[in-house]
């Protein structure tokens, strides 16, 4: 059996959330019924072992390029007392205060934003520049709450049955609830937890507070990429173990080049090694040690920037289908690496020079066509949009990362894809929940290749 067959009929028993059109809008606010939930199929026996109750520290983030000189707010057009404005319906963001002019972004019903002059009153809705770009004709109300920080995706305590507290003086009284439903988590970043007194906890979308223990750990979180822009980082190239035969067995190192010479240890499955020579076939990676390269996934670099890169500086995104390898770049320089999954062989994903029109830090995917294939997945992390159908995302519900399983999307591991997220154009403003590419700030290069 093929490695790709596999990870795509035991490890793997979900599709990707990529679908043949662009994904919903719709963030649900609570769990809602769906005729397949991929946190069901893994409850109901795809083969993966339970995930550890546990949640892990991600890696280091790579440096960000130095922040934009700071711009001094401007005061609420309410007043000092109603510091925002809370929108009553989805609202698109304008360049400018007419229908037709370029959208800049998204805002959800109940995001709160810093109004800061007023417009034309519509007979639906009225005009309103807000920070820190842009127009909405919207309804709603000013608020006296501060504008909306980041929206961020959320974990599901799922299966946890234990109390939720609601705040820290019912921890201290060892009170708390039972709760009827299961808990929206705010996954902050870095994942860190909340200590009091002594204890771990994470908060709910509540505002409330769990056991950090309730939570477990997301399946994509048990791998992770590395940084490469710092003195003591690894630098390109770099590889991977992925056992050619088999996801389930070990890599084995061997005292030569052939697998014929002894076997000195095995490594386990995604295990970073450095490449310290090449003979033929076979790759060293210690004194003595050396892997077959069809057991490596191998980034090889610096790679040269396309045309479209003219920047020294600008960040860029180079993905190699035949390594499923996604490397972050500044100008010539690389500054993160990581696996990824592409498209299976059905739905390839595609290769070419591509802008990022898009960015969304939470929303769901849903299936197109049920008839041919059905799924909805909430909570999908840190989208940025290539075209109207193919998207760069995160993907927690995947534990192939190194074989193309994606129906044509390029899914990267939780902790890796914030990394890209933060340092790509378009930069999302706190409180939206999306930020379009325009044509005086397009959007970053992403170049797709095979090789």
């Amino acid at each position: 059996m093929s490695p790709i067959r596999a990870v795509a009929t035991g490890l793997i028993t979900i599709l990707s959330a990529c679908a043949a059109r662009e994904p919903s809008t719709h963030v649900a606010s609570s769990r809602e019924s769906s005729s397949l939930d991929p946190r069901d199929w893994f409850a109901s026996g795809s083969g993966a072992p339970t995930p550890a109750i546990a949640a892990v520290e991600p890696a280091r983030v790579a440096e960000k390029a130095p922040p934009s000189p700071a711009v001094k707010k401007r005061a609420s057009a309410f007043g000092a007392d109603l510091p925002s404005f809370v929108v009553k319906d989805e609202e698109a963001v304008r360049a400018e205060p007419t229908d037709d002019s370029e959208q800049l972004g998204t805002l959800l019903p109940g995001a709160r934003i810093s109004v800061v002059a007023l417009g034309e009153q519509r007979k639906a809705c009225r005009w309103m520049e807000i920070e820190p770009a842009g127009w909405i004709c919207a309804r709603g109300e000013p608020s006296k709450l501060a504008p909306s920080a980041d929206v961020y995706p959320r974990l599901w305590a799922r299966g946890y049955d234990g109390r939720v507290f609601r705040d820290e003086d019912d921890i201290r009284a060892n009170g708390g609830y039972k709760p009827a439903q299961p808990v929206a988590i705010v996954r902050p970043w870095p994942v860190k937890p909340i200590t009091i007194d002594k204890k771990q906890y994470m908060r709910t979308a509540d505002g409330e507070y769990v056991p950090w223990t309730s939570v477990p750990r997301y399946w994509g979180d048990e791998y992770a990429g590395v940084a490469l822009d710092g003195a003591k980082t690894p630098k390109l190239p770099i590889a991977w173990t992925w056992f050619h035969e088999t996801h389930e067995k070990p890599t084995p190192v061997h005292a030569g080049p052939s697998r014929k010479d002894k076997v000195v240890r095995s490594l386990p499955l995604r295990a970073r090694v450095d490449l310290l020579a090449e003979e033929g076939k076979w790759v060293r990676i210690g004194d003595g040690e050396w892997v077959a390269r069809e057991d490596l996934k191998i980034i090889r670099g610096p790679a040269a920037p396309p045309p479209e890169v003219t920047g020294a500086n600008e960040v860029w995104v180079d993905v190699v289908l035949s390594q499923q390898a996604l490397v972050l770049y500044r100008g010539k320089t690389p500054i993160h690496a990581t696996l990824v999954s592409t498209g299976r062989e059905k739905y390839p994903t595609p290769t070419g020079i591509f802008r990022i029109k898009k960015k969304t830090p939470v929303s769901t995917f849903q299936s197109p066509r049920p008839d041919l294939i059905d799924y909805k997945i909430e909570d999908v992390a840190w989208a940025m949009h290539i075209s109207d159908v193919y998207a760069i995302h995160g993907a927690w519900w995947n534990r192939g990362f190194g074989v193309p399983i994606s129906l044509g999307c390029v899914d990267v591991p939780a902790t890796d894809i914030r990394v890209v997220y933060e340092h790509v154009e378009p930069k999302i403003p706190p409180g939206w929940w999306q930020a379009h590419a325009t044509k005086e700030h397009p959007g970053s290069v992403v170049r797709i290749r095979l090789n």
